[in-house]
């Protein structure tokens, strides 16, 4: 059955993929981000949204309901990130962050919400990520923001229930996308200017974490996992390659403090065969 889909961030990464994927399905798909997007997938539409501004949110999503229909599905996946010690996070950085991680999400349900409760069907489907997880150095205010936006999914969903609207939460692991070569480059750029100055001791696990790209699963991959969990009913799932998978098994019953040894041995594997990185730092 053709749906009318929503997806944030399709510029570029798994975004662009989900977006083009989810109009090859059949779809009547709208993409929104910031960036413009030229390659918009025939049969399919765009429209530029700050995610930061409340109002822009509530105006385009009034006018997708106008232009295209009532919303089935919901796909909030646009988000920002850094690998930066909180000492070191610009405040005006963290405020867009959160507002692009956790504050735009909820607004945007918050103004899908009345046409799919009217309707009684519709599903929201919120991006989480892995790092919810595991205490990886670096990523304090991305890692807050979606375990924010997980808890208040499930709350939305025990709000919701009866009402025919499910809530979903998928978390996602290492993708050989854009962003994920850009955070590895910003791990580097944070190094050459001594961001890390102080926090040596934690860079082996930090390496362990980030790894390489190369490990992660082609976004197009992700995009057909994704579109089936938005597409069906369960409450959470988790798409990610089996190295981060174990990880996550592991931290289930493993202290934290064996599991971040055993990141900062892969960590100090992947700086030295890679990275050409002295063995100390």
């Amino acid at each position: 059955m053709t749906q009318v889909i929503v997806i944030t961030g399709v510029a570029a990464g798994l975004g662009r993929e989900l977006f083009h994927h989810a109009t090859a399905g059949g779809h009547r798909v709208v993409g929104l981000d910031h960036a413009l997007v030229t390659d918009v997938p025939e049969g399919a539409s765009f429209r530029r949204c700050d995610l930061r501004d409340a109002a822009q949110i509530r105006d385009v999503v009034a006018q997708i309901i106008r232009e295209d229909g009532p919303l089935d599905v919901l796909v909030n996946n646009a988000a920002m990130g850094t690998v930066t010690p909180l000492e070191a996070c610009q405040a005006s950085f963290v405020a867009d962050l959160v507002a692009v991680n956790l504050t735009a999400p909820l607004l945007l349900a918050q103004n899908v919400l009345p046409t799919m409760r009217a309707r009684g069907r519709g599903r929201i489907v919120n991006v989480s990520s892995i790092s919810c997880v595991a205490s990886v150095p670096g990523t304090s205010t991305y890692a807050a923001s979606k375990s924010a936006l997980e808890k208040a999914s499930r709350i939305l969903a025990a709000e919701l229930r009866g009402s025919g609207v499910s809530v979903g939460v998928v978390r996602l692991g290492r993708m050989q996308t854009e962003s994920y070569v850009r955070v590895g480059e910003a791990l580097r750029a944070n190094l050459e200017r001594d961001a890390f100055h102080g926090y040596e001791p934690i860079l082996d696990m930090l390496w362990g974490v980030i790894g390489n790209t190369s490990l992660g699963m082609p976004p197009a991959d992700v995009a057909e996992k994704l579109l089936e969990f938005a597409l069906g009913a369960r409450a959470s799932a988790t798409i990610a390659p089996f190295e981060e998978r174990m990880q996550i098994g592991l931290s289930s019953f493993l202290p934290e403090s064996v599991l971040n040894a055993l990141l900062a041995f892969m960590g100090r594997r992947h700086r030295r065969s890679e990275l050409a990185l002295p063995r100390s730092v």
